[in-house]
């Protein structure tokens, strides 16, 4: 068997670094959302034994999003040492230049 081994192409690597971003990116966030979706304390119903409970799932969720950060910073670094940069598709408005469209401000 001689198969020969070929170097994929930049704009390969690029691509199939892309994926990885989005993909980190996503797990992250699906993790941050799950984390602070728990119920936190008797004010929501839960025991001081239950509580507690919620407490540490939390910070295993947590300390997950946290690798899946890294993990995201380590794509980005490769891509910016192979010369690319994040690409923000369907974001054209990104950031938001009307102020209005601030997180915390009322639209009207």
């Amino acid at each position: 068997m001689n198969a020969e081994l070929s170097a994929p192409s930049r704009e390969k690597l690029l691509h199939t670094l892309y994926e990885a971003a989005e993909l980190e990116h996503n797990l992250m966030c699906t993790y941050l959302y799950a984390a602070f979706s728990l119920k936190a304390g008797a004010g929501e119903g839960l025991s001081a034994e239950e509580s507690a409970a919620v407490a540490g799932w939390r910070r295993v969720i947590l300390d997950v999003a946290i690798d899946e950060m890294g993990h995201l910073a380590a794509v980005w670094n490769i891509t910016a040492a192979l010369g690319g940069s994040p690409p923000f598709r369907g974001r054209g408005n990104f950031p938001p230049l009307d102020p209005r469209c601030l997180a915390g401000k009322r639209r009207g």
